[in-house]
């Protein structure tokens, strides 16, 4: 594989940071994880991961069909919607795309 897969975790965060005392988005903490996992796993030769606090639909046209949050993709492919899915899932998708 030449060009490298880009795994992006959308999600729109409920505090927006202010100093209100809340704890991180739970999101962000399970793809930190499984991203983390993946990287040891596999290497980040040939994948990316990325996150964004926001589900940006005009920066990001291919998040026009999302119908959750999260939202994770694979490249410009939604994997899923209103979950973060479990490394066995994004797993898969590598596997689809021949990164693992």
């Amino acid at each position: 594989m030449d060009e490298k897969v880009i795994v992006r975790l959308f999600y729109a965060p409920k505090c927006s940071g202010g100093g209100c005392g809340c704890m991180p988005d739970l999101n962000l903490a399970v793809f930190k994880t499984v991203a983390e996992k993946l990287a040891k796993k596999i290497g980040e030769k040939n994948v990316s991961f990325e996150a964004y606090p926001s589900i940006d639909a005009d920066r990001f046209p291919f998040l026009r069909d999302a119908l959750g949050n999260p939202v994770v993709t694979v490249n410009e492919r939604i994997i899923s919607n209103g979950k973060t899915p479990e490394l066995s899932e994004i797993e898969r998708e590598l596997k689809k795309l021949k990164v693992i």
